[in-house]
C-alpha cells in the first residue's frame, strides 16, 4: 500500500516538473519573441543599408565625372543587378536626381512596406554622400545612422542644406 502512494507522488511531481518546463519554456519564448523579432529587422537594415551603399558609390562616381545628377538607372549606365529584389528588398529606385528609395519586401511585420529614402547632397568640397533621412520607416526602427535629429527634415528641406539640388527633390519628398 505505501508503494502506491509513493508511485503517486513520484508520478505527480514528475508531472509538476513537466508543467513547470513547459510553463518557464513558454515564457522564455514569448518574452524572446520581440527580442529576435528586433534582432531580424536590424539584420534586415544592414543588409539594406549594405545594398544601398552597393548603388550609391557607382552613383557617386558617375556624378562627379559628369556633373549631372541622374534621375534613372539608365541614366547613371548603372548595372541592373545592382537593383534588383531579393528577400529583404521589395525595391530599390533612383529617383529625380539620384534620390534612392528602397522599399522593404514582406520579410518581416515590422518593416513589410516601408521605404527609406537617401537624399543625395554635395558638400563644400565637392563629395557627395547620402543622408537616409527620409522614407517610411518609424523613427524607432531606424539604424543610429539614418536617424534624424530634426524629426521634419524627411518632410521638408530647405534649400540650404542642399543648394546642388533642383527643386524636384524636395517635392519628392514632400509627397
Amino acid at each position: 500500500m505505501a508503494t502506491i502512494g509513493l508511485k503517486r507522488f513520484h508520478l505527480a511531481s514528475l508531472l509538476a516538473l513537466i508543467i513547470i518546463t513547459l510553463l518557464l519554456t513558454a515564457a522564455y519564448w514569448l518574452a524572446g519573441r520581440g527580442w529576435i523579432s528586433q534582432w531580424h529587422s536590424d539584420r534586415q537594415l544592414a543588409h539594406a543599408l549594405q545594398r544601398s551603399e552597393a548603388v550609391q558609390q557607382p552613383l557617386r562616381e558617375f556624378i562627379q565625372r559628369t556633373g549631372f545628377w541622374p534621375n534613372s538607372a539608365l541614366d547613371a549606365r548603372l548595372d541592373e543587378n545592382l537593383l534588383q529584389a531579393d528577400d529583404t528588398i521589395e525595391e530599390i529606385r533612383i529617383g529625380n536626381s539620384s534620390l534612392l528609395i528602397v522599399t522593404f519586401a514582406n520579410q518581416s511585420a515590422q518593416l513589410a512596406g516601408h521605404t527609406l529614402i537617401f537624399i543625395p547632397e554635395k558638400l563644400d568640397q565637392g563629395e557627395i554622400r547620402w543622408r537616409c533621412e527620409g522614407g517610411t520607416l518609424p523613427q524607432e526602427l531606424r539604424p543610429a545612422s539614418c536617424r534624424s535629429s530634426n524629426p521634419t527634415v524627411a518632410k521638408t528641406l530647405t534649400t540650404g542644406q542642399l543648394p546642388t539640388l533642383p527643386t524636384p527633390v524636395r517635392e519628392a519628398l514632400e509627397q
